[in-house]
């Protein structure tokens, strides 16, 4: 791994992967969201430092409701869902020998501030809302318009990983509101 010397590390927050979930290239997608991840939570394991990761809803697949963490609710639809899926099945094998914190987060639909340079990435509130602020009808795409979610800001987010590292918790969890709406009506 690279950048072998960081330093005291208190905890490694994992937060990045290609989260396209129209990216079809399962070779990009496993090296990038499973074997790297793979990597820095042995380099964790193995200093003992705490691992908070973000895992995803989209292991849940086309779900609309019963979103529990364990795998008779897991059928993830795409190749990112697949990826992320994965790694938690390889965390919930190692859960129950580790030394040290080990935290995945299933998150919903994180929205916040500063997403314009994700383009096409950035959070479907972030889209409904830039086509709202240009006078144009909110819609994602052709039936859009009846699917539901779970929208969740990201300094909450932020303040719930937080919890989770001060109060030593492992395990795998939803991070979402808990409660949805219509779009567009929920942006």
């Amino acid at each position: 791994m690279a950048g072998e010397e960081f330093g005291d590390v208190e905890a490694i927050f994992h937060e990045g992967a290609c989260s396209s979930t129209t990216e079809w290239d399962g070779k990009y997608m496993m090296d990038n969201n499973y074997q790297y991840s793979k990597e820095l939570l042995h380099y964790c394991l193995e200093r003992e430092i705490p691992f908070l990761y973000a895992s995803s809803a989209a292991t849940y697949g086309g779900r609309t409701s019963d979103f529990i963490e364990s795998r008779e609710y897991e059928k993830p639809l795409n190749v990112y869902g697949y990826s992320k899926f994965l790694f938690d099945e390889y965390v919930r094998q190692i859960l129950p020998e580790a030394n040290s914190q080990i935290v995945g987060f299933r998150y919903f639909n994180v929205y916040g501030p500063r997403e314009g340079h994700k383009g096409s990435m950035a959070s479907v509130a972030f889209h409904l809302n830039t086509q709202l602020n240009n006078g144009e009808s909110p819609k994602l795409f052709e039936g859009s318009e009846n699917f539901k979610r779970d929208f969740v800001y990201v300094g909450d987010v932020a303040d719930v990983n937080l919890w989770f590292l001060e109060n030593g918790v492992s395990g795998i969890f939803n991070l979402g509101t808990g409660s949805c709406g219509i779009l567009p009506g929920c942006s």
